[in-house]
């Protein structure tokens, strides 16, 4: 059975690769994958929560911090010591046929994609907290976390079902948090 995972995952894998790749989009899953740049967009978030809801919006950003850490933590302490997957930048697999990395690949472990886990704890956080105040436009922070999880495969780092993991984990995180939120006294939230 793993070894026919493994299989489905490689062959989606190199048909993104040779499908998707160099299609004038290359760039873009650079940019939007990369921490400094995930940085600056988390900040402009934090900043437009403080300067709408004011004080209110600093339980909630903690709770939003705290899906994400545990979300990284699940990912990076937990399963990739105990999976030990090779990243396809690390596995002589794809290295023996020509192929590179669009980044710099890393001495981390591939599964589960902390990039992903920690981008969909935000993602879906944000988009159940935000639904009511902003309605269906709520679903683009889904489309934000998916965009920066589907990068990581098309920049090389992961395999689709090391994103798949981190999408599981970071939107667990996110509900449990969640959940917490709708716990915190009335005058705590947002809404």
């Amino acid at each position: 059975m793993i070894q026919i995972i493994k299989d489905i995952d490689y062959d989606c894998f190199a048909w993104l690769q040779q499908h998707l790749r160099g299609i004038g989009i290359d760039q873009a899953f650079i940019f939007l994958r990369d921490p400094i740049h995930l940085k600056w967009a988390y900040g402009g978030l934090a900043a437009a929560l403080l300067l709408r809801f004011k004080q209110k919006a600093i339980p909630t950003m903690a709770l939003l911090g705290g899906a994400m850490g545990l979300a990284d933590i699940t990912s990076s302490r937990l399963f990739k010591p105990l999976v030990h997957r090779l990243r396809p930048c690390q596995d002589s697999y794809w290295t023996d046929k020509n192929w590179h990395a669009l980044v710099d690949c890393g001495t981390g472990f591939s599964f589960t994609s902390s990039h992903a886990a920690t981008n969909m704890a935000a993602s879906v956080f944000l988009a159940i907290l935000l639904q009511p105040l902003i309605g269906n436009k709520s679903l683009l922070f889904l489309f934000w976390g998916l965009f920066i999880g589907f990068s990581q495969i098309m920049v090389g780092l992961h395999y689709p079902t090391d994103v798949l993991g981190g999408f599981i984990i970071g939107a667990f995180w996110a509900i449990a948090f969640f959940f917490a939120y709708r716990r915190l006294p009335q005058k705590y939230q947002l809404y």
